[in-house]
Parts: C-alpha cells; sequence; structure tokens
C-alpha cells in the first residue's frame, strides 16, 4: 500500500478511535468495528505488554493465525530473539509517557516458522485520567519490499536491465561509493541521496530528499542544471568535465557531473541520476605540475643560456685579468680594463643566479649544522634589513644536522631578507626559526616531488605586506618581481627555490595580504652525523703556480680553449690543444706520456665523462680535471659534486686555473713527501729508544 493511503487509514482509524473513547455510544462502537475489520492493513489494540485484544482479518491473514489464536498471543510472542530488544523500549517509552505514536521496522515469526518483515506503526490509547492504557497498531507486510531490495543489490553489476530495475539497483551500489550519487525528477527535486553525496555536500539524506537540488547549485551555475534537465528528458547522456557546486556550509567545490536518463517500465523518462566526483585535489596537482613544467622549461633555457655565457665571461674575465697583470699599462687603458672587468664579474653573478634556479649549479655540500649558518649570517643580516626591523632568532638545540652547501644556504638567507625587508618599508620584524620535522605521506601526495621523511625546516617570516594568490603563484620564477625597475633582478627567489630543489628539499609558501609572509625550507637530515667545519681554505692567487707537465687540454669552445692553453703555457706547462673527444683520443695515442687531462664535461660526440674513461684506460697514472660551466653530465650527479671529483666551474679566472692544475698535479706529491717525513721520525723515534 502506497505511504500515502496507509496514512491516510491511520489518521482515519485513531480519529475513529478517539471519538470512540469520547462518545461510547452504540453506533459510533459499531462503525469503528466495522473500520477496524475491514481496513486493507494488519490492525490490533492491544495491551501495553504487547497481548492482543483484538485484531483484523488482514492481520491475521498476514500472519497466518486465526483471530482465536492471536489474541492468546502478544506481539513478543511473535518476535524473534533479535528484535526482542526493541519491543522492550518500545514499551518503556510508551508506559514512561516519553512517546505516545512510534513507527518503525521489525521481524515477526508466521506461524508457518518462516520470517516477515512489517512495518508498524503504532500510537497509545490513555485512559479517561491520561495514562497509557493500550496501544492501536497498524501492521504493514513489506517483505516483499525487502526481498526485492536484496536481490537487487546482488544485481548490481548488470547494466542492461529495465529502468525500474536501475533506479532501485543504483540505490545497493551508491552507497559504498566514493563518489557522490542521487537521482533528482525532472522538476530537479531530489530523490535519493546517497553516503558519497552527503560526505562532499554536507547535506543529509533526510535533508536533500524531497529538496530542490537547486540549493547545491551557485546562482550564476544553474542554467547548467536547467540545461541537462532538458537533455534528460530527450534521453540524452551528458558529462560536465569542470564545473563548481556549493557544499552546505557555503564553501564552492570543483567537481566533475556525469547524468543520465532513468526510464520507467514503458521507456518513459522520469528521473535523472546524477554521479559527481570532487576534482579539488586533481586541479590542484594539475596546477602544479603545469607550474612545474613551466618552471623546468624556463630551467632549461636558463642552464643553455648561463652555459653558453659562461664560455663567453670565463675569456673576457680571463683575458682581463692577463691584462691587468702586465706592468706596461696605462693608468687609464688599467682602468678601462678593470672595468671590463668588474662587468665580467657582475654577469658572472647573474649567471650563478640563472644556474642556481635551473638546478645546474655546482654544489659543495658538507654535514652542516643550519644553526650554526643562521647565527655566522645574523651580523649580516641586520645591516642589510635595518634598524627599523628587529630580527628574531628562536633555534632548535636539537636540531639534525643536513648535508648542504654552507655558501647557498647564506645567500638563501640573504635573499629572503632582502625581500621581507622590501615588504616592511615602515618596518616590522623578521624571525627565523628552525626545528626538525618529519613530512607526512599526506603532506607530499598533494606536493608533487616532495618525499616524506625526516626534514630540517628553516622558517623565515616577515610582518609585511603580504602577497595575493596570484604574486604567489608566479614568485619563483626567474625576472618576476613586484618591485619596479631597476630594483631587482627577480632572480632572487628562483635561486632559493633552485638551491633547495637541487638540495632534494622542499619550499613552502604561506602568505596573507596586510598579514605577512613565512617561507618554510625544508631540507633532508643527513645520513652522516660528522658535521664539517664551517671554513674554506683561502686561495693565494697573487703569483700563478708553475710546472712544467704535459697537459692534454679538450675544450669545443675555441676561445675558452686559446685562454686557457695561454695562462697554462704561460705557467710552464706543456699543453697539447684538442677541440672535441675523438681528436684527443688520437692526440693521446701518439704520447707516451701525459700527466694531466683538463676537459670539458659536456661536448658533443664524446662527452669528457667518456673520454676520460677511454684514456685513463690506456694512462692510468694520468690525473682528470673536469671544467663545465653546468652540470649536465654523469660526472656531477644532479649538480652535487662527489668528493673524489677534481672539478673547476666556469667562468674560472687564470689564476683559479693555475692553482687548480697545480693542486691536483701536487696532491700524489704532498702526499708521498708526508710519508717520507712520517717514516724519517719513526727511524728517529726508534733510534732514541735504542739509546734509551
Amino acid at each position: 500500500m502506497p505511504s500515502t493511503q496507509t496514512d491516510s487509514v491511520s489518521s482515519s482509524l485513531l480519529s475513529r478511535t478517539s471519538a470512540v473513547q469520547i462518545d461510547t455510544s452504540e453506533d459510533n462502537q459499531a462503525e469503528f468495528r466495522r473500520a477496524f475489520e475491514n481496513a486493507a492493513i494488519g490492525m490490533s489494540l492491544n495491551e501495553l505488554d504487547g497481548s492482543f485484544l483484538q485484531v483484523n482479518r488482514a492481520l491475521c491473514g498476514m500472519l497466518g493465525y486465526t483471530p482465536n489464536e492471536l489474541l492468546r498471543r502478544s506481539f513478543p510472542d511473535l518476535t524473534p530473539a533479535d528484535h526482542a530488544e526493541l519491543d522492550h523500549i518500545l514499551r518503556l517509552r510508551f508506559e514512561s509517557g516519553e512517546i505516545d505514536h512510534a513507527d518503525f521496522e521489525k521481524e515477526l515469526v508466521h506461524k508457518k516458522g518462516h520470517r516477515i518483515w512489517v512495518r508498524i506503526t503504532a500510537a497509545m490509547l490513555p485512559d479517561a485520567d491520561g495514562w497509557p492504557l493500550h496501544f492501536i497498531a497498524q501492521v504493514q507486510n513489506i517483505s516483499a519490499q525487502k526481498q526485492a531490495f536484496a536481490v537487487l543489490q546482488k544485481a548490481q553489476d548488470e547494466l542492461r536491465v529495465r529502468a525500474h530495475d536501475t533506479l532501485v539497483r543504483l540505490a545497493a551500489v551508491v552507497e559504498s561509493s566514493s563518489s557522490a550519487i542521487y537521482s533528482a525528477d525532472l522538476d530537479g527535486e531530489v530523490l535519493t541521496w546517497n553516503a558519497g553525496a552527503e560526505r562532499l555536500f554536507g547535506y543529509t539524506a533526510n535533508e536533500m530528499i524531497g529538496s530542490s537540488l537547486f540549493v547545491t547549485v551557485p546562482a550564476d551555475r544553474r542554467h547548467e542544471v536547467r540545461s541537462w534537465l532538458e537533455r534528460v528528458r530527450r534521453g540524452e547522456r551528458w558529462e560536465l568535465p569542470e564545473t563548481v557546486r556549493l557544499k552546505k556550509d557555503g564553501a564552492a567545490v570543483d567537481v566533475r557531473i556525469s547524468i543520465a536518463p532513468i526510464n520507467d517500465a514503458d521507456g518513459s523518462v522520469v528521473a535523472a541520476c546524477a554521479i559527481i566526483d570532487d576534482i579539488t585535489e586533481r586541479k590542484h596537482l594539475e596546477k602544479q605540475f603545469l607550474q612545474a613544467q613551466k618552471m623546468e622549461a624556463i630551467g632549461q633555457l636558463a642552464g643553455g643560456v648561463a652555459h653558453d655565457f659562461n664560455n663567453l665571461l670565463t675569456v673576457i674575465s680571463g683575458y682581463s685579468q692577463m691584462l691587468l697583470r702586465s706592468e706596461t699599462l696605462d693608468p687609464a687603458s688599467e682602468n678601462m680594463i678593470r672595468e671590463i672587468h668588474k662587468a665580467g664579474e657582475r654577469a658572472a653573478s647573474l649567471t650563478h643566479k640563472l644556474l642556481a634556479f635551473s638546478r645546474n649549479q655546482v654544489l659543495k655540500p658538507r654535514v652542516v649544522n643550519i644553526n650554526d649558518a643562521v647565527i655566522d649570517s645574523e651580523a649580516m643580516l641586520r645591516r642589510l634589513i635595518g634598524e627599523n626591523i628587529v630580527l628574531k632568532t628562536y633555534m632548535d638545540p636539537a636540531l639534525e644536522e643536513v648535508n648542504v652547501d654552507l655558501s647557498q644556504i647564506d645567500h638563501v638567507l640573504m635573499n629572503l631578507a632582502i625581500n621581507a625587508r622590501d615588504a616592511m618599508p615602515s618596518g616590522g620584524r623578521l624571525i627565523l626559526r628552525t626545528s626538525n620535522i618529519r613530512l607526512t605521506d599526506a603532506y607530499c601526495r598533494v606536493r608533487p616531488g616532495t618525499t616524506p621523511g625526516a626534514y630540517v625546516m628553516l622558517s623565515v617570516t616577515d610582518t609585511g605586506d603580504g602577497m595575493d594568490e596570484e604574486t604567489k603563484s608566479h614568485i619563483f620564477e626567474p625576472f618576476f618581481t613586484t618591485k619596479g625597475p631597476a630594483k631587482g633582478t627577480g632572480l632572487g627567489l628562483a635561486m632559493v627555490h633552485g638551491f633547495i630543489e637541487q638540495s632534494n628539499g622542499h619550499i613552502d609558501v604561506h602568505s596573507e595580504m596586510g598579514k605577512g609572509t613565512t617561507f618554510r625550507l625544508y631540507l633532508p637530515t643527513a645520513t652522516s652525523r660528522q658535521v664539517s667545519p664551517i671554513f674554506e681554505y683561502a686561495q693565494d692567487v697573487n703569483d700563478l703556480p708553475a710546472g712544467c707537465e704535459t697537459i692534454l687540454l679538450v675544450e669545443d669552445d675555441n676561445d675558452v680553449r686559446r685562454l686557457a692553453a695561454s695562462v697554462l703555457r704561460g705557467c710552464g706547462y706543456n699543453v697539447l690543444e684538442s677541440c672535441n673527444g675523438r681528436q684527443a683520443v688520437g692526440v693521446a695515442q701518439s704520447m707516451s706520456m701525459i700527466d694531466l687531462l683538463i676537459t670539458d664535461v659536456v661536448m658533443p660526440q664524446i662527452s669528457g665523462r667518456e673520454l676520460a674513461e677511454q684514456l685513463t684506460k690506456a694512462i692510468p697514472e694520468m690525473k682528470l680535471l673536469y671544467v663545465s660551466g653546468y652540470t649536465d653530465d654523469d660526472v656531477i650527479r644532479h649538480g652535487v659534486m662527489r668528493s673524489s671529483i677534481n672539478f673547476l666551474q666556469k667562468p674560472y679566472s687564470p689564476a683559479s686555473l693555475a692553482q687548480s692544475v697545480r693542486n691536483i698535479l701536487d696532491k700524489d706529491r704532498r702526499a708521498e713527501n708526508a710519508d717520507g717525513r712520517c717514516e724519517e721520525l719513526t727511524l728517529k723515534l726508534r733510534a732514541l729508544d735504542s739509546v734509551s
């Protein structure tokens, strides 16, 4: 029986029951009995303990008992043990007056022993003083519906079935789906609403069923719904790859929607089914991926430009330094050459930033404590930011070590401090913090390129103007700046980003307009716990060290090769020149001895690494010096120099080239001399022991 008809019968009977209590005339009692007996659904009058006082034919037929048999029984007698608790609770609530009616589903045992599902609507009947006396119950057999629902749940994978079966089957499928699934009639009134829809939108099924689905649609998107309802009426399927819907709290959510018509048994379209997926995370990842692709493309371009530019700068700076060593220069010429050299140095600094952004700079990592770097930089940072900005540092005393290039940490702090200073023209606070932190799988899942694990965090916070989302999305792009003309190159943050990425770290930015900005730098903790000292040996370049060894110089850039050969010959070396790897192999085969191979890393035909591998097989005692303007070879993996490799970064000066060559050639000699001195000292100690 439809629920509306059932409710009508119930309302009619209850009203008549009330009338009987007020007017106990014989006519009214007869009218009540006729309505009771002839009701199309099961009816009973019961004691509060469930004992039957009166039953109608429909209830007897439903349960298989005669009226007399039922009148000797009660609802608890017909209730399976696993449903008994419900009867007990309802009785207590009726007797206490807590409720005066109830509507519930349960199982009853048929006379033949099988169970049937029923829906019971019970109403309490008070005595003249208002105390609970009896209750009247209407009982509807819903076993067929229950059985049909169970069968349809098992058949949820059958796709080509009649429209009514499809609609029922969806009810079984959708509850376990992670997608939001609902059905609506052709006017947009919600018919079903699954658990996924509850999670996505925040509305419960009770709130949405019978309501308009337009409550989840922004005003400027409602035309979409009207459009797909029209399509559904024509029997069409439709998909919205990307749109926006509203949650209960008013928040917008990006979704993908697939819509299909639902047909009745005659094939007529009666409703629509919508499957909705939250694509917010996917869109976020796509945006990050596109940004990463753009940064990678710009980085490759920047690295290539820097590489070629470094060759030019090597020549410019090298020859200008050699000219400055001349004693015959007049003052005017010397000043002009010095300006050329200074311009070359500034250009070299620019290419260094480009290489840092493109993650092609050569790093010299060591195990260090970031706290030491912050402490050593404090004085410099205070001078940099000015007196109207207060610098505060909060450092974790138990901070783990990291394996990084310390000089680059100084550059990072300086660049972030400069940006913070420019964001606080009226003064403010600059706060540096260090701490140990573990990045979780959940954190890394939405940040491509990050790896879960233990990290050291260095955060730099200012109380300045902050950034909007548009600005924040571009801050790591090279040459992007908001400072105006002649106030910045736009490479500072690009360099920071490149260095952190090259160091296998991660950088995160949080900013609010008018509140300030925080940069969080995450660097993986070092596997080794031996902290390297924070200092470097100074290099004396007043005089170029000389030698007489034979050097094979392989460089594909003619100008750079001529400069290097000139410097080395000026130092007394025998220099053999080659413009590529194949030519170098031929030169080496004609020589009985080569003391040192100097080769560019990236060359056509044969790379520097491949050339070195070939030649060292024939000349094992030959030493190696790799030279490059950037790192795109297995010799220097990911820009991190292995300790066993001799490497000279372009642009280099004549002094650095000469000093590097001499250091490499003398390395084993110094070790031999040290061994000799140790042996001599040992002999002297033994002599003293024998005397004593």
